[in-house]
């Protein structure tokens, strides 16, 4: 793998998703790669709100606390891009969002996540 150390290019990795299991991803990734990917989450929501919850909401309990994903994702020295993940095309490395954007990467990663409104 080439490094930014050695003059490379960092491994680009993109991850569908603003959940936590997108956020733990970021995390393992930094812990082990530090500096040598760079990591963008496509993420339709701006917020990142634990899910579970939000299950009490309509029994008149106070509604799941949110939190700006951008400023989670600084903190762990990843960028957000505000779109919802379409599809990948393996073979050009390119990840296509469902506004038809695309997002070079050299590894993709996705976890399934219900859709929410």
């Amino acid at each position: 793998m080439s490094t930014a150390e050695d003059g490379g290019a960092p491994f680009e990795v993109v991850i569908a998703g603003g959940s936590v299991g997108a956020l733990e991803a970021t995390l393992a990734l930094r812990e082990l790669a530090g500096d040598l990917v760079r990591v963008t989450l496509l993420a339709p929501r701006e917020d990142f709100v634990y899910r579970p919850m939000t299950v009490q909401e309509p029994f008149a309990y106070p509604t799941a606390q949110r939190y700006p994903l951008a400023e989670i994702a600084a903190d762990l020295g990843a960028e957000v891009r505000r779109e919802s993940f379409g599809w990948v095309d393996a073979e050009e490395r390119v990840a296509h969002t469902d506004t038809a954007r695309r997002w070079a990467m050299t590894r993709c990663c996705w976890r399934s996540e219900p859709a929410h409104t």
